[in-house]
């Protein structure tokens, strides 16, 4: 399942739309933040992430998830870094993952189902740090005012652009 790490994103809508809109790499670069939330009865989960585009072309990504499920908590953090560019109203990364941490003790798990989710995911997660190779996220924009924008691609992602890129590449 190599590339799950970065999954964020997919979608139609006409270019034309996109160009009035003024969703370009210029545009596009700086800092987002972006939330997705869904609640089933008394499971949920939550994904933050935050996307820094930089204007040359150079990207890093911190995801934070967090489930509940069965009465456990699951926490991890994740990091990754590479490229970015933008084809039509496809936000496309391709990035290295370098970075994954619980923020939860494995040990207060109290359901065995979710302990071996756990392992598994977590597992997974480093096995993809250590294979060194960049995972690719193709991210369709439903979206896009400058400020704010929506990705999809499974999930919703609701995003607010949180820092503008200088023209050195670097966010301010």
């Amino acid at each position: 399942m190599s590339g799950w790490i970065l999954a964020v994103c997919a979608a139609v809508s006409p270019v034309s739309a996109w160009a009035a809109s003024g969703l370009s790499t210029e545009t596009l670069a700086g800092t987002w933040q972006c939330v997705f939330e869904e609640r089933s009865g008394e499971h949920w989960a939550e994904m933050n992430t935050r996307l820094n585009l930089q204007a040359d072309g150079k990207s890093q990504t911190q995801m934070h998830w967090h489930f509940f499920v069965e009465g456990d908590t699951l926490d991890y953090r994740i990091q990754s870094q590479g490229r970015w560019h933008l084809e039509q109203q496809t936000l496309i990364r391709e990035e290295n993952p370098f970075e994954v941490k619980r923020g939860h003790r494995r040990a207060s798990l109290k359901n065995k189902n979710i302990r071996d989710l756990d392992k598994r995911w977590f597992g997974s997660m480093q096995q993809e740090v250590k294979r060194k190779k960049p995972a690719i996220a193709q991210a369709r924009i439903l979206s896009f005012n400058g400020d704010e924008m929506v990705l999809e691609g499974g999930e919703e992602m609701q995003c607010t652009k949180v820092a503008k890129t200088s023209a050195g590449g670097m966010a301010n």
